[in-house]
């Protein structure tokens, strides 16, 4: 099965289609699918994309992919792409999960896993940023400049969710290489091209990537990102061999597209993959857009296996996965509430594939309108767009800071215990009741706000029948108060604490 790999798009998909069937003709060959490395730009239209693309504002454009957004155009092959550091970043968040761009055009998603004639693609999207690597999202439309480039950096939560990936890998996308893949190919020749990156020899790359390469061991990695094509050999222990081949920019005379050959298994058609199902599921509202520093949930094997009988039938063109996703997430959430303490994790999903939907919108079909076209063919020259420098470290605790910036010290509630006869089990032992401490309007000081007083125990032998409160009197507490609901508390001592020793910074463009 031939495979068109492509590096860096920078939205010439017209380029790239034409590229493709030129060598078609050439080696008398099928196209079946094309893989891109990121920088594809899926902006939709002039606006909310267009000013969210992380790109020198004199470098922004349309580009090609309006087009075949509104239907003026179809892309003639299965395209599969993941994002990189100059997006659309606020399509590319609607797609978080992945899904379909345009027709016949998919996002593999911030990271993900599908299946396409019986090979395993898994990707990775974004760049590495130490500073941002153990950060969870919080970016969101209008973007500040900062939050431009922080929403394309990788998080560690999605490395973290495909190292449990048990089964083997055939393919995986990303943009940025994985660090220390240079050592295994011919490095002193791509100093010659780039001699800027000989002092980043030990660091260019990605360290997350680099444990993904050691722990999932694909036969194939496709990067883009440094605009050289690169290619290398690892040989893993075991006799396992991933063959990396990074690839150029789109441009007159470069090296930017590239067939290869893969072993078909299956159908040629799209599919989820069972197993990235159930840890996407399990791990669903662990990483809200504003929760940050919370790792995923380990899947057990069983829950995997057991997904795999009932998810491989799935009609992907069909499927819709947040609304898959979500439906098995209500469903392990409702499952590990029931596990016994510590075994939590170990979230059963096979019932839930019961509560999807049969019918699911398809993928989105072809429109007839034409979208205002841009012209402009300059050609984006990004190697040398500095990044920002990493913002100093806090040295303070989120949940040890107030709002207004001043240390407050919380005095700790005074409980009271109470016993009666009442109250006395069987072996003659008293029994501890914790009495609730009240507020009434009597406490209430000039400046209005409510003041907590502890309240104060006593016994039914201790007050008589009439007894009533009197201004001298604290608020009495009874032998068996009823239960009450305690208030939400939010502010910043809901916060994660920030997380120490951010990962060294890797090379890239």
């Amino acid at each position: 099965m031939k495979v068109a790999v492509v590096g860096c798009l920078h939205g010439e998909l017209d380029a790239v289609y034409a590229a493709v069937a030129r060598m078609e003709a050439a080696q008398q060959c099928k196209v079946d699918l094309v893989l891109c490395c990121g920088d594809f730009q899926a902006v939709r239209g002039e606006g909310p994309d267009l000013n969210s693309m992380t790109t020198p504002r004199k470098y922004r454009r349309l580009g090609d992919f309006h087009r075949y957004f509104s239907g003026e155009r179809v892309a003639p092959y299965l395209t599969i792409f993941v994002g990189g550091n100059h997006e659309a970043v606020n399509h590319l968040w609607e797609l978080y999960y992945g899904g379909w761009a345009c027709h016949n055009v998919y996002y593999l998603g911030h990271s993900g896993v599908v299946r396409f004639a019986g090979l395993r693609i898994a990707g990775c999207s974004g760049i590495f940023k130490g500073y941002d690597f153990r950060k969870g999202y919080t970016e969101c439309y209008p973007y500040s400049d900062s939050d431009l480039r922080s929403s394309y950096h990788v998080r560690e939560l999605e490395i973290t969710k495909l190292m449990q990936l048990s089964q083997p890998v055939d393919v995986f996308l990303s943009h940025d290489w994985p660090q220390g893949v240079l050592e295994h190919g011919d490095y002193a020749a791509l100093f010659r091209r780039k001699p800027f990156f000989a002092p980043e020899r030990r660091t260019l790359g990605n360290p997350g990537h680099a444990r993904l390469l050691a722990t999932l061991m694909p036969s194939h990695w496709f990067s883009a990102h440094l605009h050289t094509r690169f290619t290398a050999t690892v040989n893993h222990p075991g006799g396992q061999v991933t063959h990396f081949l990074a690839l150029d920019k789109v441009g007159r005379n470069r090296q930017y597209v590239e067939l290869v050959d893969l072993p078909e298994r299956g159908q040629k058609e799209l599919s989820y993959d069972p197993e990235w199902l159930s840890i996407v599921a399990a791990n669903h509202f662990s990483h809200l857009p504003l929760i940050a520093g919370l790792q995923p949930t380990p899947v057990p094997l069983i829950a995997q296996a057991d997904l795999v009988a009932n998810v491989t039938n799935t009609d992907f063109q069909k499927g819709q996965f947040v609304a898959l996703v979500e439906a098995l997430s209500l469903q392990s959430a409702a499952t590990a509430a029931t596990l016994p303490q510590g075994n939590a994790e170990e979230i059963m999903l096979d019932d839930a594939l019961q509560a999807v939907p049969n019918e699911a919108p398809s993928q989105p079909p072809v429109q007839q309108q034409a979208a205002a076209a841009d012209n402009n063919t300059e050609e984006l020259l990004l190697d040398d767009v500095p990044e920002p420098a990493a913002p100093s470290e806090v040295a303070a605790n989120n949940a040890e800071v107030p709002l207004d910036g001043k240390s407050q010290t919380v005095p700790a509630a005074t409980s009271a215990t109470a016993t009666t006869t009442e109250q006395i089990p069987l072996d003659g032992k008293p029994q501890i009741v914790p009495s609730i401490a009240t507020t009434t309007a009597d406490q209430l000081p000039l400046d209005g706000k409510p003041q907590i007083v502890p309240a104060t125990a006593t016994t039914t032998g201790q007050l008589p029948p009439d007894a009533t409160n009197t201004e001298q009197q604290q608020p009495v507490a009874t032998v068996t108060p009823e239960p009450t609901e305690p208030a939400s508390s939010g502010g910043c001592d809901a916060l994660p604490a920030k997380l120490d020793g951010d990962v060294a910074e890797g090379g890239g463009v």
